[in-house]
């Protein structure tokens, strides 16, 4: 009785060891592989591309309300208090601001 145990184990823990690493790339990520990433265990890495990706699209906000486009949730406030400003044209000198 202990054999099938033991089995039912390692075939339970296998395919965790087993796990390829997905690369976010900012281009090629489909609905399956964004459904097989979220299933504990897997592995996800972000290539080069994919954080220049990323550092251009948190830079292109920051640049509009640079030349002084209101930007909702950045340099105006949400839903009913839209029309306050929270942040002036210089948004990455602001708290909380990472780059």
């Amino acid at each position: 009785m202990k054999k099938p145990l033991v089995i039912s184990i390692l075939l339970a823990i296998a395919p965790l060891s087993f796990a390829a690493t997905h690369n976010l790339d900012g281009r090629t990520l489909t609905v399956d592989e964004l459904w097989a990433i979220s299933a504990p265990g897997e592995k996800v890495a972000v290539t080069p591309e994919g954080w220049a990706r990323i550092k251009v699209s948190y830079k292109a906000p920051i640049d509009a309300a640079t030349d002084g486009r209101d930007i909702y949730g950045l340099t105006v406030n949400y839903g009913a208090l839209k029309d306050q400003k929270v942040a002036g044209a210089s948004v990455e000198a602001e708290p909380q601001r990472f780059y």
